[in-house]
Parts: C-alpha cells; structure tokens; sequence
C-alpha cells in the first residue's frame, strides 16, 4: 500500500483523475478514495518515462490560486514552479475554471490536499474569512502553508483559533493612494473637475477592499466625496459592462479607478468602442496587456507588483517551514507605478 503523504498522491489526482482539473462537479473525496486513485494509478504513472510531473523521491508543494487566467496569479504560480524544480521538489497547481466558485473550489480543494497530507501548500485565498476553518484544520495536522496576494481577517481568524500564517503581500492601500492621488492632483491642477468611478475586486477579499479605501482616501484628501463605487469581481467582463452602464447614466466621468489591469483593461474597450478619449484609467498589477496600454496612453497608471518575487519568497517560506526552520509572518514586496514615462 503506498502511503497518502508520499508525493505521487496530488500527481495521481492531478494527471490520471482529474480532481485538479477544475471546479465544475467537484465532489467529495474520501482518503479510501485517494488510496484507491493511487493503487490504480501509481504504476502507470512510474512506468511513463515521458511524464515529469513527479518523482517518488520528492516532497510537493502545491499552489492554489484563483480563476483560470489571472494573469498576475500565473506569474506568481510560474515563479513557485521554478523555485521548486530548482530547490528539487515536485510542483501542481490548481485555478477554478468558474470564477463565480472559487471559494467553494478552494475549500474543497484543501479539503482533498489536508486528507492526501500534502508536503507544503502556497495559496491565494478568494476569500478572507470563509476559508478559515478549512486553514485552521490544515494548521493543526502542521501541514505547511503559505498565504499570497489576500490577507485572511484577523479578527474572524481569532474567532477560529487559527494562528498566524506567513503572508506575502504588499501595501495595497498606500499604492492605491498613490496613483490616485497622482493623477487627481494632475487633473486638478489642469482645472479638470473630477468625476470619478471605482471598479474594485472582489470586495469578499482584503485586497480588494485596501485599495478601493486607498482610491477613496486620495479622493476624499483632495476634497471629492461623490464616489461612485462597483464590485467588478476582477474580471475584464465586468470592467466593460460597469464602465457601460455607468457612462451611460453618467456621461461626465472622466476617472475610472480599477482593482485590477484586467477590468480596466475591460473599462478601456468600451471606451475604444465609443470613440471616448477624455476618461484617464487606472489599473493594477502592470501585467503585459496592461503595459502594451500604457505605452498607447491608453491606461494612465498601472502598479507593478512583483509577481515573480513573490512566487519566490513564498515558496523559500513554505520549504523552511518544511524543514523545520522559523519564518516571519508578514513579508511585504514593493511595488512600482507604471506610466508612459518610466515604462520598460
């Protein structure tokens, strides 16, 4: 019988049973079920010699991420799998294909991770709270773990009894404030008035609400209080159809603050559509499509997290915690606004 916590478990759900293959009809899994998945599976998966997701003789760590095609998300994900490799540990991944079910595909996902008594796991959360218990049974069998991107509420986490776990992030509030606060001062001085509309993330997550309160903060200091705020839920789908619907109602607005490059990336389309050349756009994350913006002077401002370094520390993080060494809890990497002016 091979044993649940030996490294071809997540390669054996993964490759030959598709559990990670999305969310969509996710069901329960037992740890007689993963046994099984693993006696079926194990011996085609060591007689394949063109299959490299995993060896025997090595520890896995695994990254769960969110939505299927979040940029940003990929380069951390990309960055974990090449400290991996490089530090001689098996890597998977997992995102949702519905990215209206990503929590519940998280829940369940480390649900299947905490029974297979994976090796290490580096995850961003899609939620700030209804995680926590799940977290909280994964820190008591001392499985490790890192947290990227979205903070986990303190408040409720102390309501569980779940202890610090290492996060990787960055000031999201302050680096919202920044570029707003940039490009208010830039249209008050030019004596534009400011009408401006907030696409934020989803606001379930920290993130998301840092920088919609850092955009709101900026705006209130330069003396705007008429804020129209959305939940654009991250996605470039929702950045087109509020910036749609909005200007519609409101043809005045000229400032378009947005959670992500992907929703501005949504709200500039529109914008191209209508021929509308007047409205400045802000994004998040300088991702490539975002940084191809910029240099049309399509989007004002984006901010560059480093995505790459990220992956990095977290998974330095998770392979300490695998050997037993000590970790801080709170790693905040710096970020960079991108204009037209200092684009690379």
């Amino acid at each position: 019988m091979v044993k649940i916590k030996n490294i071809c478990i997540l390669i054996a759900m993964c490759i030959f049973c598709g559990l990670f293959s999305g969310c969509s009809n996710k069901k329960q899994v037992s740890e007689k079920q993963i046994r099984n998945l693993i006696e079926n599976n194990i011996e085609k998966n060591n007689k394949d010699e063109s299959n490299k997701a995993g060896s025997l003789d090595k520890k896995t760590i695994v990254f769960v991420g969110k939505a299927e095609g979040d940029k940003f998300i990929e380069e951390i994900s990309k960055s974990v799998e090449e400290i991996c490799i490089d530090k001689g540990y098996n890597f998977a991944k997992h995102s949702c294909e519905d990215s209206s079910q990503i929590v519940n595909d998280q829940m369940q996902t480390l649900q299947e991770l905490l029974i297979a008594k994976i090796d290490g796991i580096i995850l961003v959360p899609g939620s700030s709270t209804r995680l926590i218990p799940v977290l909280k049974s994964i820190q008591e069998a001392k499985i490790p773990i890192a947290i990227v991107d979205t903070a986990i509420d303190s408040m409720e986490a102390k309501i569980y009894g779940l202890r610090d776990i290492p996060f990787i992030t960055i000031d999201n509030e302050k680096a919202e404030y920044d570029i707003t606060k940039s490009v208010v001062d830039e249209m008050i001085s030019s004596k534009i008035n400011v009408n401006p509309l907030i696409i934020s993330g989803d606001l379930t997550g920290a993130n998301a609400v840092q920088r919609k309160d850092g955009a709101i903060k900026a705006l209130n200091t330069s003396g705007i209080s008429s804020i129209n705020v959305e939940d654009g839920k991250w996605k470039i789908s929702k950045g087109y159809s509020i910036t749609k619907t909005y200007l519609g109602q409101k043809p005045d607005i000229n400032l378009i603050i947005c959670g992500n490059d992907e929703m501005a990336l949504g709200a500039i389309q529109y914008l191209k559509e209508i021929n509308k050349t007047n409205v400045k756009v802000l994004g998040f994350d300088a991702n490539r499509r975002a940084i191809q913006a910029v240099k049309k002077r399509e989007m004002k401002f984006t901010v560059k997290q480093d995505g790459k370094e990220m992956g990095k520390v977290a998974s330095n993080i998770v392979i300490d915690l695998i050997n037993k060494k000590d970790v801080s809890n709170v790693i905040n990497i710096k970020t960079e606004v991108i204009d037209y002016n200092n684009i690379h």
